[in-house]
């Protein structure tokens, strides 16, 4: 006979769900984005959402061998920042430059910079 509880299986396999409940949510989103919008899972999107998410990535991977080394303390608060005033004088200088007919560039590269406490 099998003297396995079924309100525990059921117990269990609804603890395994909410431990996965943020990849379960990641992949709803994706399907129903895809399904409502074709240009979502393209190979030129995908790239997009890479590029935008590599700074973060870099500094996770740093981050983690900050931790695994000991290298952690309190004081430990720096972080890589868009430069905002820089932004801002880039933005109106080219919008001044558009609002003339003159020529822009297509990309504007904005210098990061480290930031410590």
């Amino acid at each position: 006979m099998n003297n396995i509880n079924p309100q525990v299986k059921k117990n269990d396999i609804l603890v395994k769900l909410s431990k996965m409940r943020s990849i379960i949510g990641l992949l709803l989103l994706c399907i129903i984005l895809t399904i409502m919008t074709p240009r979502f899972f393209t190979y030129s999107n995908l790239f997009n959402v890479l590029r935008q998410t590599s700074l973060n990535a870099i500094m996770a991977v740093g981050m983690t061998f900050v931790i695994l080394t000991g290298g952690i303390d309190r004081r430990m608060a720096a972080t890589v920042a868009q430069q905002p005033e820089l932004i801002g004088s880039l933005g109106v200088e080219y919008a001044d430059k558009v609002l003339k007919g003159e020529q822009v560039p297509e990309y504007i590269p904005v210098d990061l910079k480290l930031i410590t406490k």
